[in-house]
């Protein structure tokens, strides 16, 4: 791993070629946008950018189901099938919203509840109902301020205890903070409406029902379903590295594995739940989850009954682009083709660079700090006083390290008359705000 992905993945507490198919062959007249699909996602596997399964359909009709593989020998540790388990990571998030759904539907509980109703003596609870927690609405952070060194020994009453430590970012529904803290929060709650845990309730609540019969928790009675687990894979500077896939910087409320079937029929099933769907209220529905060395995506399109499940065991995906093209096939639009990149620079006179001169603050990325500074007619980055990268212009406002690599630093002003950093990590797009 070079310099610069190393220091910055120490303080990352989020973040955020196929050969051949696998499976049998089907003889059936192929979807319109089975060839672009897959030749995109062949290009990009091609490119050391993809190795996971993708399924795809149109309300009932299949589009592509496939597995694309780095090595197609089977022999390597990326070997990947169509029945392959993943870590699903914040999707589960999406199924916890269906889940208090459901709660609701039957009575057991109300979204406007607050969280005092739950948990009596949680700072503030009575200014925050379950709907706030479940639109990242609250107040509460990202992470723990004060985490243990491992999450993963936290039952549903340690993780309350600790969330009750944390002071609210802002006041409740007044702004949007993306919050693992608040889904923690909900899990325990589902988990106490069902006088049991996060890890049996969703098998007995969802699972079981929809027949998604290869998915299951790690730390519940259904980790016996786990069987082909996909391994998770970094890529360094000798290639790519098998990473565990559970590690002590996670919580274990909702450690679940699933495969691409198993989530295309929880996608079949929210999709003709029409009372959900208008609960949700969007066009489109979906979820993202990742960690190290994986990045994975469901995604439902209410109006056309486009969906599509992306699970991916390397991060050297780049995940925001892939997925603003999987849109934009998805709806017949055209696409750029993936292909090795050879950026070119431009020069900038210092003078025209010292405007860029600052510290930016990650929240998505563990509160990082990177600052920079301008020296002879170079924009250098340093994180904790360490230089980790020199960018190259490649326009007036847009910078790049590697030129191989499509990943950006973008200044963009924003309504204060200074500029944000976007940052493109690790297929994720981030935004640092000025310090």
């Amino acid at each position: 791993m070079n310099r610069f992905n190393y220091l910055i993945a120490v303080s990352c507490l989020f973040l955020f070629s196929c050969k051949k198919d696998i499976g049998p062959k089907n003889k059936q007249a192929l979807h319109p946008l089975h060839s672009t699909l897959d030749t995109y996602f062949s290009a990009l596997t091609a490119l050391d950018k993809f190795n996971g399964v993708l399924l795809c359909k149109e309300n009932d009709t299949l589009v592509l189901f496939k597995s694309y593989n780095i090595d197609t020998t089977g022999q390597s540790p990326l070997f990947v099938g169509r029945s392959s388990q993943f870590d699903i990571h914040s999707i589960s998030k999406l199924m916890a919203r269906y889940q208090l759904y459901k709660l609701e539907k039957e009575g057991k509980l109300s979204m406007k509840q607050k969280l005092s109703q739950f948990i009596a003596d949680f700072p503030r609870g009575d200014e925050i109902p379950l709907e706030l927690l479940a639109q990242h609405r609250s107040g509460l952070p990202r992470e723990l301020s004060h985490a243990p060194e491992n999450l993963l020994e936290l039952g549903p009453k340690e993780v309350i205890e600790c969330a009750m430590k944390e002071s609210l970012l802002f006041e409740p529904g007044s702004d949007t903070q993306y919050s693992n803290i608040g889904y923690q929060l909900l899990y325990a709650i589902i988990g106490m409406q069902q006088k049991t845990d996060y890890a049996r309730t969703i098998v007995t609540d969802l699972f079981d029902p929809i027949h998604m019969e290869h998915s299951g928790s790690h730390f519940g009675p259904s980790k016996n379903k786990l069987k082909r687990l996909a391994s998770n894979h970094e890529l360094t500077d000798t290639g790519f590295t098998q990473v565990a896939n559970i590690s002590n910087d996670e919580f274990r409320q909702a450690r679940i594995f699933s495969t691409a079937q198993d989530l295309m029929y929880f996608l079949d099933a929210i999709q003709v739940d029409t009372g959900f769907v208008e609960m949700m209220g969007e066009a489109s529905i979906g979820h993202s989850g990742g960690s190290d060395g994986i990045r994975v995506h469901v995604q439902l399109d209410v109006h056309s009954g486009m969906k599509y499940v992306l699970l991916c065991n390397i991060d050297a995906i780049p995940f925001t682009k892939t997925l603003d093209d999987v849109k934009k096939i998805l709806a017949y639009q055209e696409v750029e083709i993936p292909r090795k990149l050879n950026r070119t620079s431009i020069v900038i006179p210092s003078k025209q660079l010292e405007k860029f001169i600052g510290s930016y603050l990650f929240p998505d990325l563990g509160n990082t700090i990177l600052s920079t500074e301008v020296k002879r007619d170079s924009l250098l980055v340093y994180q904790d006083g360490e230089w980790i990268a020199t960018l190259k212009p490649e326009s007036d406002a847009i910078f790049f390290v590697d030129a191989s690599d499509a990943s950006s630093f973008e200044f963009v002003k924003n309504g204060e008359g200074s500029y944000d950093l976007l940052m493109d990590f690790r297929g994720a797009q981030l935004r640092g705000r000025p310090q």
